[in-house]
């Protein structure tokens, strides 16, 4: 096993300067005229103290070893202009970067892209869209298409990301989720389907979301000209989506509903594209 060791730390920072920006960062946000994310990340916490784990490596602490930018992305106080690249350029001792942090808590600032995170990242092709997925927080300009083409080298896409955490955007349809396919085969629709069958084990927050984002699904594949058209397969495994969740006795309520809706007739023929 590797040891684990803080981060180095930048030049000394004066302690009263520190103590200004992080009372801004988790407090009102109101920094020193001028500052940027980038001074915020030229600023870390001392780290605590070196422990041993049980294997007699050495790792720090992350009681400390943060940087105020860490806080500020946490706290939702980030400095106007604040860019993708900066919130990823630093750790605390256990990886996490600010613009996890930021993105798990949906403080992501206004002007970031898609595109700026699907360009950071991991050696595996795992890039920042998969987390903003995972999350579902996403940059305002972010679309399915990105999901889709945003891959791993698995060929595990943002879309796979997003299906299996219940994160949909609004324009997904049926189709998206069916052709969307790792290299195994598996697509997006298996991933949103698994979590189905797991339902009576989530919390009400992703239980809710299915409630919501499925039958808006059902509705969009009911299309029978267009892109977005659905074939008779695609309906069928759409229908077994509708199935799990019915089968699911501790979500009655949420079986209920759905029963409620106009269910498609996968025996009526379908158009499909030209």
């Amino acid at each position: 096993m590797k040891n684990k060791v803080a981060p180095p730390l930048p030049p000394e920072v004066d302690a009263g300067k520190r103590k200004i920006l992080l009372a801004a960062a988790v407090g009102d946000g109101e920094y020193p005229p001028g500052t940027t994310a980038q001074d915020l990340a030229d600023v870390r916490m001392p780290v605590m103290e070196t422990m041993i784990d049980v294997n007699g490596a050495q790792y720090a602490d992350s009681q400390g070893g943060e940087t105020v930018l860490h806080y500020a992305a946490e706290f939702g106080h980030l400095p106007a202009g604040t860019t993708a690249a900066v919130l990823a350029s630093v750790k605390d001792a256990h990886g996490t970067t600010p613009l996890h942090l930021a993105l798990s808590n949906h403080h992501l600032p206004q002007e970031i892209r898609a595109a700026d995170l699907s360009a950071l990242s991991r050696q595996d092709g795992y890039t920042e869209l998969h987390v903003a997925a995972t999350y579902g927080c996403y940059p305002s300009d972010t679309t399915v298409e990105a999901l889709i083409n945003t891959i791993c080298d698995n060929g595990w896409s943002a879309l796979h990301e997003a299906a299996g955490r219940v994160n949909l955007l609004p324009k997904t349809t049926v189709r998206d989720l069916v052709t969307t396919r790792r290299t195994d085969g598996r697509s997006a629709l298996d991933c949103l389907s698994d979590r189905i069958l797991e339902i009576d084990e989530l919390e009400a927050g992703i239980a809710k979301r299915i409630l919501e984002q499925v039958p808006q699904l059902i509705l969009a594949s009911r299309q029978t000209e267009g892109p977005n058209v659905c074939s008779q397969e695609q309906l069928h495994e759409v229908g077994a989506i509708l199935g799990r969740i019915v089968r699911v006795q501790t979500v009655e309520w949420m079986a209920i509903e759905l029963l409620k809706l106009p269910i498609i007739n996968v025996k009526h023929p379908v158009k499909k594209p030209h």
